[in-house]
């Protein structure tokens, strides 16, 4: 007859917690799909040439930067982690509004739209170069792995979207 090495005072470590802040995750995911449908609409419509699709756009790309923003503080939960990651997620929260005003102004025609969109799009390459070195350290870290993992995949939506809008 086998023995439980366990005491009944050893039980509760013992059984699986269920993961709830998993399914908080997994959920918060969807949130990201609304701006991105908005903003692949605002493309097609370009493509098709159909409707104001900038408008579309800005408010997709406003959208998303105010997710994105939420996402990184609230659920990857950015206040417990170092300084760096810290600084990492406000520069990504902020760089995705600016590249959607450079779009704007530039749609209004606004002479220094052009460097403005230079300017993003070179910040963004740079904390794309900063998150893929950061990542091939800290790929082990699960929480930290996700989180550069989710900030390469901001980055690199943005700079394909500055990337197909400018060219």
């Amino acid at each position: 007859m086998a023995v439980n090495p366990q005491s009944p005072l050893d039980l509760d470590e013992w059984q699986e917690e269920k993961p709830v802040k998993e399914e908080v995750f997994a959920k918060s995911y969807l949130l990201e799909l609304f701006p991105l449908l908005i903003i692949g609409v605002s493309i097609g419509m370009r493509y098709f040439k159909v409707g104001p699709w900038r408008e579309v756009l800005i408010g997709g790309g406003v959208i998303a930067a105010l997710v994105y923003l939420f996402f990184s503080w609230y659920i990857l939960q950015v206040k417990k982690m170092k300084s760096l990651e810290f600084v990492l997620s406000i520069l990504s929260g902020l760089i995705f509004p600016v590249g959607i005003a450079g779009i704007y102004l530039q749609y209004k025609s606004w002479d220094h739209a052009n460097e403005l969109l230079y300017l993003t799009l070179g910040t963004s390459g740079s904390l794309l170069i900063v998150s893929f070195v950061l990542l091939f350290f800290n790929a082990s870290d699960e929480i930290k792995g996700t989180f550069y993992r989710n900030l390469i995949g901001r980055l690199l939506i943005l700079i394909a979207i500055l990337i197909r809008i400018y060219v």
